[in-house]
């Protein structure tokens, strides 16, 4: 039999003095630390001020200085270049703690990085954000303005949309074959990521869903709204067919209602006469009903707006809050360079005090700001003007800020996320 024993080793003056005792049986309470002051001839357990049972270490302070002083030192660098910086300063906090934001260990570190011959890359992985694609800014300027050359196109680009990340989006246009055409834009790198062909459509409007699964686009003259897929960037196979001239699109912030303006002839007192509608969408009724039965003109499912006789909806906008809904409209009479901009509360479909009257251009486009501060409103041509402008208007008190100017027909208008970006279609070219 071959009794199991435990060693404790004990510094005393440089020295070491070790024992060994049985251990503790199974059950029993652990030995923990003793001590000796009879040269080992007798052991005592060891205990400490303000703790109860056996201790398995312990550090006494056979001197206790006045006050408290910072032990450690930081090493910046290695080899024969490395410094110690002294964290004497954090010395009055009694205690070991410190942060990494003072001003001489923020100077050891330029020292060594400058002392640093090689450029290889740093032997850590940067877990957060590690392709970098939340670093966007760069300094607090405005920057010059860029433009994305798209494709060559007969018809022109009709719409743009950038996802709520920021990272991509759509824009729409026609080629010389009559085919309606999808592009993947990368707005951060200013290029065409991916061209999809949509048949023949003549694509109006699109617009993407907040969750980024799926965007809505009208197909103007067939009166048609498809569903795209974002994952094939393909429209699903039935659209959902209104009564007139599918317009203009614009998606609630929390994806589950989307707005469609539409324009359509009817007989009034036996008169030919344009109507207008904002068709108020329910999303997921639109995708669990079976779109190819239903017909609006008959028995519409959803909510509408009724907007004035002869008068041509070319866009809208909602608040960053999705209360209220703003309708940019055109008088159909040619002549008249003039529009208007209503505003409709979401809950009760009824409008939120008077329009705010343009008189001195076109609108044709309309964006509001992230933070629901600003409006913009592209206007096709300027009163006594060579182009057209950028509108900005401040929404609280309604009045308009500046005119950026702008070349002729704008066709479509929306910010960037950072609320510091807008971008503006113009037809005639097909830049961005």
């Amino acid at each position: 039999y071959t009794p199991l024993f435990r060693s404790v080793l004990q510094a005393v003056n440089g020295t070491v003095e070790w024992s060994a005792n049985p251990v503790a049986a199974n059950g029993a309470a652990p030995l923990g630390l003793h001590f000796t002051s009879t040269g080992g001839l007798s052991w005592r357990q060891s205990k400490a001020q303000a703790q109860s049972g056996a201790l398995d270490a312990l550090f006494r302070l056979r001197y206790t200085p006045a006050q408290f002083t910072m032990p450690l030192e930081i090493e910046v660098g290695v080899g024969e270049v490395a410094q110690r910086v002294s964290l004497a300063r954090f010395a009055p906090l009694g205690r070991i703690d410190f942060t990494l934001d003072f001003p001489e260990f923020a100077q050891a570190i330029n020292t060594a990085a400058a002392q640093t011959e090689s450029a290889t890359c740093p032997t850590v992985e940067h877990l957060a954000n590690p392709n970098f694609e939340e670093w966007l800014r760069i300094g607090s300027q405005l920057q010059p303005r860029r433009t994305v050359a798209l494709p060559p196109s007969v018809t022109g680009a009709s719409a743009i949309d950038i996802a709520a990340s920021g990272e991509w989006g759509y824009v729409v246009m026609g080629d010389s074959e009559g085919v309606a055409l999808l592009h993947v834009l990368d707005p951060i790198c200013a290029e065409v990521r991916q061209t999809v062909p949509l048949g023949s459509l003549r694509p109006f409007d699109l617009v993407i869903h907040p969750d980024e699964t799926r965007a809505y686009l009208s197909a103007g003259f067939q009166g048609e709204i498809y569903l795209i897929d974002v994952a094939t960037n393909a429209p699903l196979a039935i659209p959902l067919r209104l009564r007139g001239r599918a317009v203009r699109l614009a998606v609630a912030p929390d994806g589950r209602t989307l707005y469609a303006t539409e324009t359509f002839i009817d007989d009034v007192n036996e008169s030919t006469v344009q109507m207008a509608r904002v068709q108020v969408i329910d999303t997921v009724l639109l995708e669990q009903l079976d779109r190819s039965q239903i017909d609006i003109a008959t028995h519409n499912p959803f909510r509408e707006i009724v907007l004035a006789n002869e008068v041509e909806p070319v866009d809208l906008a909602l608040s960053p809050d999705g209360r209220h809904l703003f309708v940019a409209i055109q008088d159909t009479d040619s002549s008249a360079q003039s529009g208007r901009i209503h505003v409709f509360d979401t809950g009760s479909l009824l409008p939120v005090g008077s329009p705010m009257e343009i008189s001195d251009g076109t609108p044709s486009a309309i964006a509001v700001a992230p933070n629901g501060q600003m409006l913009a409103v592209a206007l096709e041509s300027i009163v006594e003007s060579n182009s057209g402008a950028l509108r900005l208007i401040e929404l609280n008190r309604r009045t308009v800020l500046r005119d950026l100017p702008i070349a002729f027909n704008p066709v479509d208008v929306l910010f960037a996320p950072d609320n510091k970006r807008a971008f503006v279609i113009e037809q005639e070219v097909g830049n961005l």
